[in-house]
């Protein structure tokens, strides 16, 4: 018994080390967010000698109860890469755990093209698929540059060649007060409403002065037009949220050289992987829910050519049963 605790135990261990979405500040960030505290469960499974690890929150939705991740789906996670038969078999075993008839969920695989070419998506009906890329931060900078698209390094190339450009990179060991507050009042205008909790962006700041975060502030002519606000643990950073004047867009190149500038710093500051986010929509049972902005903000950062894997999440409407 004690060594099944175990593995379980390093299999948890490793996960929360690898992937920032476990982390204490992110999920003390969630809990503002939602504004709202969550208490994460575990749920743990074999299937075919390969352990299942499904961290998840419950809350309960016109009456029903819903099990996912805060306001993501729970991600399954796993030894070995699962392949979609097994797949069903841990949503299937997770749901009777609960013993509940009328529940709801979100449960993410994360798989590859040639597994999701198995996969009749319009049989399984999977509430989205979607294809995300991180970038290896132990590729040689040179050799991530270079991996972009042609476009995308002639803009980079056209922003570093002009010298009304500012780049600057704020950490704990220059933070400025009053960063944040900033950064929140940007949005606001841009926004043209608050967008969220004032609490949110004071956690924004606690992760930067405890070495958990950097924003990259741009600046053209002088004048501040951008901010870009980068989450990291000690292995992956990710592109949690930027803002840019909206008469500035005209300029082209703010984002694509905030994300080079990020890259190089989390390169720099020893993490292994930066996490770009979806980069392409294979398939979503509501369209409609994939706006024309979210499809080219996943263009935008596809550019960047990372490695690629993809999400596949299902929900009780999913067709499980085969």
């Amino acid at each position: 018994m004690n060594t099944k605790i175990n593995i379980y135990l390093n299999l948890k261990k490793k996960v929360k080390k690898n992937f920032f979405f476990l982390s204490k500040l992110f999920i003390k960030y969630q809990n503002a967010y939602l504004n709202k505290n969550y208490k994460i469960e575990d749920f743990f499974f074999f299937v075919n000698d390969n352990l299942i690890y499904i961290p998840f929150t419950s809350n309960k939705i016109d009456k029903k109860n819903n099990y996912s991740f805060y306001s993501f789906p729970a991600t399954i996670y796993s030894e070995k890469q699962l392949n979609f038969s097994e797949f069903k078999i841990v949503v299937k075993n997770f749901i009777k755990n609960f013993f509940y008839l009328n529940i709801k969920y979100n449960l993410l695989m994360i798989t590859n093209y040639e597994e999701l070419s198995r996969i009749d998506l319009k049989e399984t009906n999977p509430v989205s698929v979607e294809e995300l890329q991180t970038i290896n931060l132990n590729l040689d900078e040179n050799k991530i540059f270079q991996n972009m698209k042609p476009n995308h390094k002639n803009i980079i190339r056209k922003v570093l060649n002009d010298n009304n450009f500012e780049f600057k990179i704020y950490d704990y060991k220059n933070f400025l007060r009053g960063l944040m507050s900033r950064m929140m009042k940007m949005h606001e205008d841009v926004s043209g409403r608050k967008t969220r909790s004032l609490e949110t962006w004071n956690i924004n700041e606690e992760m930067i002065l405890k070495k958990r975060a950097f924003i990259i502030e741009v600046s053209y002519k002088k004048k501040i037009i951008s901010y870009s606000f980068f989450y990291h643990n000690l292995e992956e950073c990710c592109y949690f949220s930027s803002v840019t004047m909206r008469e500035s867009f005209q300029l082209g190149g703010i984002n694509h050289t905030s994300l080079w500038y990020a890259i190089k710093f989390a390169k720099n500051l020893g993490l292994k992987r930066m996490k770009l986010g979806t980069t392409r929509y294979l398939y979503a049972r509501n369209e409609n829910l994939i706006d024309t902005k979210k499809k080219n903000i996943a263009f935008f950062k596809s550019r960047f050519c990372g490695e690629t894997e993809i999400n596949v999440t299902v929900d009780e409407e999913t067709n499980i049963k085969s």
